[in-house]
């Protein structure tokens, strides 16, 4: 499945037809980021977004000046997963960066959520609290915190995070992610 889109800075709306996200005589909708992670622009690409929050279904959020709203998009929660299907050290070694793509994209969109996701990953509350203080971009804080959980625990099962994260928002796992395999 890929997301499909123009590259202006502007509202766009879009729709799921087939299991792609089409936009009218659009090239193909990526993000590229910055070192800390941010969102640098949205560029001109045939890359697959492997994992993507529509905020409930309404809009995703791709920096301050780009905004999709969408219309339909009824595929790939994250309830469809299970505990076994996918292990993060596998995704860990995709040539692709899949999981690189996967953390940044919850990064992205759990920002607002920091505290909640910090607390369900087992930080007690004065280390969330500190590292909220200490750190104004909150988006970096969650990739970070993310990748350093990862490390710690490389056999953590994505169904594992998938219960963490759809406790606060919801997700969407694409089909590339569901394909990979033992």
């Amino acid at each position: 499945m890929q997301l499909n889109g123009n590259i202006e800075k502007s509202n766009y709306e879009c729709q799921l037809n087939n299991n792609l996200f089409q936009f009218q005589n659009k090239p193909h909708l990526s993000i590229e980021y910055l070192e800390d992670e941010s969102v640098k622009e949205i560029r001109n690409t045939k890359k697959s977004i492997s994992l993507i929050n529509v905020n409930n279904g309404k809009y995703f959020n791709i920096g301050s000046q780009t905004t999709i709203n969408v219309n339909e998009f009824l595929v790939g929660k994250l309830n469809s997963l299970t505990s076994s299907s996918v292990e993060w050290n596998q995704l860990m070694n995709c040539d692709d960066k899949l999981t690189e793509d996967i953390i940044k994209l919850i990064a992205l969109n759990y920002s607002e959520n920091w505290k909640s996701l910090g607390k369900n990953l087992g930080f007690n509350s004065d280390v969330v609290n500190e590292i909220e203080i200490r750190n104004v971009n909150k988006t970096f804080m969650v990739y970070h915190t993310l990748k350093v959980y990862l490390k710690m625990y490389p056999n953590t099962s994505i169904g594992f995070i998938a219960n963490i994260l759809k406790k606060n928002c919801q997700f969407l796992i694409l089909n590339k992610l569901l394909k990979i395999k033992n």
